[in-house]
């Protein structure tokens, strides 16, 4: 009995280890991808966050790392056919825009 006890202990312990570790990465994820997004800075409101610095990071509210995500690539989407428009108007700017299509649109 005492020896199962030890082992139940052991494992919990390596569970609760591993879910820290996922949680922390999951919060890498959300601040990456809502500095990305241009999510407002704490810094930036020090009436509300008094102190905050960048180590902070931004501040995305309910998000999670899978809304995130699904925002990143709604605006991914949206840059693309803005993209595609001025291609399609033969925009170029000194730099071949068919080469560009080419070799940075990963479709």
């Amino acid at each position: 009995m005492k020896r199962n006890l030890m082992n139940e202990l052991k494992e919990g312990i390596c569970a609760f280890s591993t879910i820290q570790k996922y949680k922390k990465e999951m919060e890498e994820i959300e601040q990456i991808l809502g500095k990305a997004l241009n999510y407002p800075w704490f810094k930036d409101d020090q009436e509300n966050f008094p102190n905050a610095t960048e180590a902070d990071g931004v501040a995305i509210g309910d998000h999670t790392a899978w809304s995130l995500a699904v925002c990143a690539a709604d605006k991914i989407k949206e840059l693309q056919k803005q993209l595609d428009k001025e291609y399609e108007r033969g925009y170029q700017d000194g730099v071949d825009a068919e080469y560009e299509r080419n070799n940075f649109r990963k479709d």
